[in-house]
């Protein structure tokens, strides 16, 4: 018994660094409009453009495309890494593209990622 007491407790502690405190406090909207703050903040050489709220049946979701040149290839996979990590709300990548333009001086590499940020839907 004391041994899945012991189980219970450390789910319970895993799930608090998962879920934040303030996750059933706060809407879902405005909790995806916060991260959303927080990725302009990070990348911030970026155009992040998004479409409107999805609302589906067990989740809401927010459209996010983010385009930035590619100065540094290790500030790239750390962007990437970053989206990866994000637990609440989920960033879920659908695509990853670099492409090369073409200015009148020099070639110059530029990255897109499309994705969205997901949270379950709590009606």
């Amino acid at each position: 018994m004391r041994d899945a007491i012991n189980d219970m407790e450390i789910i319970a502690s895993n799930m608090g660094e998962l879920i934040p405190n303030d996750s059933s406090t706060k809407k879902p909207e405005i909790q995806i409009s916060m991260k959303l703050d927080e990725l302009k903040s990070r990348i911030t050489e970026a155009e992040i453009t998004v479409a409107n709220m999805e609302y589906k049946e067990d989740e809401i979701s927010l459209p996010v495309n983010i385009k930035a040149p590619m100065k540094d290839y290790t500030a790239f996979v750390n962007n990437i890494s970053y989206l990866q990590s994000l637990k609440f709300p989920v960033f879920s990548i659908n695509s990853i593209s670099i492409a090369q333009l073409q200015s009148k001086e020099e070639l110059s590499p530029l990255y897109e990622i499309n994705g969205a940020f997901r949270l379950p839907n709590r009606q």
